[in-house]
């Protein structure tokens, strides 16, 4: 049973300013940022999760529907993007510092709209009644592939230096990035910092493919694997031939696996609702 009117609007209100909060106000920096800044790093990271679970239950209890999550998630993920760029021109005009680090802005957008994801789905999961989750699946893959692109784009294209004498290629399966994360953690000396960005590599490939799914209606576990797996394919190739990385077919592998776990999850956690709002729509 829908909530009164202004109950609605109170919780829509609450979803928008606490996505807002945790996707676009929480970065981590060396520069007074455009936005908050604050120190508790641990603190920032329990928020970007608790809240947005805590605002999307409370606007699917008073709404019955995931509609405007869906379009509130897509619509944050634009204006992170807008505001990402504000705040480098803002970055230039104060210091001259190291891009590298500036792909970590979106850590908490990313964290808050898949908590978002995820508390959708527990919602969907658990009604026995249409919640919209199909349209919300699919607004929030159309909102997230812009971002995904641009990550893509940033990490591969732009923060790059080509010409680099000094990388190495690796062909021989299982004997480049595989070999050294097994290695480091057998000997005791994987660092977070590495296990980190093998771990975001792999969990990009398995974000884009889950978007893929959503965002394809007809064979989306085909373009969900394909499109990953090529662009892995292509981002090592690139490196090899521009000499702006090191060329692994480890990362291929890895990066592969990241597909296929996207695949995994759509076919056995987000189908199934599909086909339940399917029957009961």
């Amino acid at each position: 049973m829908h909530t009164t009117s202004p109950w609605r609007a109170v919780s829509r209100v609450a979803l928008v300013l606490g996505l807002f909060f945790t996707g676009c106000c929480f970065l981590d920096s060396w520069h007074a940022p455009f936005f908050f800044n604050f120190r508790y790093q641990w603190l920032k990271l329990i928020l970007s999760f608790v809240i947005p679970a805590a605002v999307t239950v409370w606007n699917f209890l008073t709404e019955r529907s995931l509609r405007f999550a869906g379009t509130a998630c897509a619509v944050l993920m634009q204006v992170s993007l807008v505001l990402f760029f504000i705040d480098r021109y803002t970055v230039n005009l104060i210091a001259r510092l190291d891009d590298s680090r500036i792909i970590y802005h979106f850590l908490y957008t990313l964290i808050s709209v898949f908590t978002l994801l995820a508390a959708g789905w527990i919602c969907a999961r658990c009604s026995k009644a249409c919640v919209d989750f199909a349209l919300f699946y699919r607004r929030f893959s159309l909102g997230y592939l812009p971002l995904c692109a641009f990550l893509f784009i940033l990490q591969f294209f732009l923060l790059r230096t080509f010409g680099n004498i000094f990388v190495t290629a690796n062909g021989v399966p299982f004997r480049g990035e595989i070999y050294c994360l097994w290695y480091y953690a057998k000997t005791g000396t994987l660092s977070f910092s590495t296990a980190l960005h093998s771990a975001g590599n792999v969990l990009y490939f398995t974000s884009l493919s889950l978007a893929l799914c959503g965002t394809v209606r007809r064979r989306p576990v085909l373009w969900g694997t394909l499109v990953p797996v090529a662009l892995s394919v292509f981002v090592e190739s690139f490196q090899l031939l521009t000499k702006s990385g090191d060329a692994d077919v480890d990362d291929i592998i890895l990066n592969t696996l990241g597909a296929v776990l996207g695949v995994l999850i759509f076919r056995l956690l987000l189908r199934p609702l599909l086909q339940k709002e399917t029957r009961i729509c």
